[in-house]
C-alpha cells in the first residue's frame, strides 16, 4: 500500500471516531432528555470500546494510543475512560465531563488534520 493509501485509511478510521464522538457531544448538550440519554449511551459505548485493552480492532488501539499520548499534555493526566463511563452510567454529564469529552474530540480532530496533511504531502 502506498503512503497516501495508508494515510487515507488512517484518516477514514480516525474521522469515524471523531464523528461519533462529536455526534454524542451534540446530543449530550441537548435540552431534550431523550437526546441526552441517547448521546450518553453512544458516548459510553465509544469510551468502553476505546478503553478496552483487549480489543483486536487496530483502529480502536490507534485512537486509544493517540489519546493516551496526547491527553497528559493537555489535561495533566491521561485518558480515563473507566471513571468517565462509570459517571455517565449513573448520572447526566457535568460540565467537567463534557470538557473531558471535548478534549478527547479535539485530540482526535488534530490527529485527523495531521493525517490529512500527510495525504496532501504537506508534512
Amino acid at each position: 500500500m502506498s503512503d497516501m493509501g495508508l494515510h487515507a485509511s488512517i484518516y477514514e478510521q480516525l474521522r469515524a471516531y471523531a464523528d461519533a464522538l462529536d455526534r454524542g457531544l451534540v446530543s449530550l448538550r441537548s435540552k431534550d432528555k431523550k437526546a441526552v440519554d441517547a448521546g450518553c449511551a453512544a458516548v459510553v459505548a465509544l469510551l468502553r470500546e476505546m478503553g478496552n485493552r483487549e480489543t483486536s480492532r487496530p483502529c480502536t488501539k490507534l485512537v486509544a494510543m493517540i489519546l493516551r499520548q496526547e491527553l497528559p499534555h493537555i489535561m495533566g493526566h491521561g485518558m480515563d475512560c473507566g471513571s468517565l463511563v462509570q459517571a455517565l452510567d449513573k448520572r447526566q454529564p457535568t460540565e467537567d465531563d463534557l470538557a473531558k469529552l471535548e478534549q478527547m474530540a479535539s485530540v482526535i480532530d488534530r490527529e485527523c488534520l495531521r493525517t490529512y496533511s500527510r495525504i496532501r504531502g504537506s508534512v
